[in-house]
């Protein structure tokens, strides 16, 4: 089992350093291209964010299965937003103490109703 996992981890930093030339050697193509054909370069970085925005692939639902279809991604983010929002903390009591003491309108005038005339 040490052989595997060891055979496992080297072939997988092998992948992500692969991966990383390419990435490099892309980003610099593009950047030649775009200088090359005299483009602006707002469009050059504004690509090149884009290819560097995660993406979700994969998330676990309330049950804790694995769901890897987009709809299904949505429905799981769209539910915990919702139970989020939806939910109520309970105020603690020292809060509520403090809130009790708080004095409101100390030294304040009466002001006057305003209407419309």
């Amino acid at each position: 089992m040490n052989r595997d996992y060891t055979e496992y981890s080297s072939l997988n930093r092998a992948l992500i350093k692969a991966l990383r030339k390419h990435r490099i050697a892309y980003h610099t193509n593009f950047m030649n291209k775009t200088i090359e054909s005299n483009k602006n370069l707002k469009i050059l970085r504004t690509k090149l964010e884009a290819s560097r925005r995660t993406k979700i692939i994969q998330l676990k639902n309330v049950d804790g299965d694995i769901v890897t279809n987009k709809t299904e991604i949505i429905r799981v983010i769209e539910g915990f937003y919702e139970e989020l929002y939806r939910s109520e903390l309970p105020i603690p009591p020292d809060v509520e103490e403090h809130n009790r003491n708080i004095d409101t309108n100390v030294n304040s005038e009466e002001m006057p109703e305003i209407t419309a005339e």
